[in-house]
């Protein structure tokens, strides 16, 4: 690999190649859509601070919310990342290296 192209966000390019991407993984089902249910401070975002109870951080009143979403089934390709992160050094610092190996192995 090398890096020798710079691209924009805002490019046609980059546009098409996303909704190729994005397309490509709803079709193979690893893209769905699903409706999530999270206790939200509205300042701070999720919390685990229980809902209608005061954030302890703003003060504010906490809520719960629903709505649908996308989402990605990370799950799928579980074992193979794994394999990949654990005996490479590539990701640093060690600290982050073990913390995506965490969040991966919870599924």
């Amino acid at each position: 690999m090398t890096y020798d192209d710079f691209i924009r966000t805002t490019e046609e390019r980059h546009k098409r190649g996303v909704q190729w991407l994005f397309a490509t993984l709803r079709d193979k089902g690893f893209i769905y859509k699903a409706f999530i249910r999270a206790v939200l401070c509205l300042r701070r975002g999720v919390c685990g601070w229980p809902s209608g109870e005061h954030c302890p951080d703003c003060g504010r009143l906490t809520e719960t919310v629903s709505e649908e979403n996308y989402f990605f089934k990370l799950s799928a390709f579980e074992r193979k990342l794994l394999e990949f992160y654990r005996p490479t050094c590539f990701m640093q610092p060690e600290s982050t290296r073990r913390e995506v190996i965490s969040f991966v192995a919870a599924g």
